[in-house]
């Protein structure tokens, strides 16, 4: 695809390049993150604060975590991934070493999504539910 954006990266001394989503998919899986991490933050700091409890908290996480439909979700992100210059997006590369996916999966979504997170407009609200 023509003027696909890329983020390279090391991981056991093999070269990692996922490819960064398309505005359109960025925002679609930003909302489902979202969806998912604010009602986390906001238990974490219930929690904290002594208002919560953190078993209550998993449990809503776990309960909850099936929304984020996982498996599409790191498919998605794995489209035209490659490790060495090999095709990897199948997944089937990582059998056996979900470690490995596990690293690429947090780099893919740290490249894709690390400015949804730190934008100063979430940065507000998160400050706001803190407080």
């Amino acid at each position: 695809m023509a003027g696909t954006k890329t983020h390279t990266f090391l991981l056991n001394e093999k070269t990692v390049t996922i490819q960064i989503l398309q505005t359109v998919a960025g925002i679609q899986m930003s909302q489902k993150l979202m969806k998912f991490a604010l009602p986390a933050y906001a238990g974490i700091v219930q929690a904290v604060r002594g208002e919560g409890d953190v078993k209550s908290l998993m449990a809503d996480v776990l309960e909850n975590i099936d929304e984020l439909e996982l498996d599409k979700l790191v498919s998605k992100l794995m489209e035209g991934a490659t490790v060495d210059g090999f095709p990897v997006s199948n997944l089937d590369y990582f059998q056996g070493n979900l470690g490995d996916l596990i690293d690429v999966v947090y780099e893919a979504l740290t490249a894709n999504f690390k400015s949804v997170f730190t934008a100063r407009a979430l940065k507000a609200r998160l400050s706001v539910m803190a407080n």
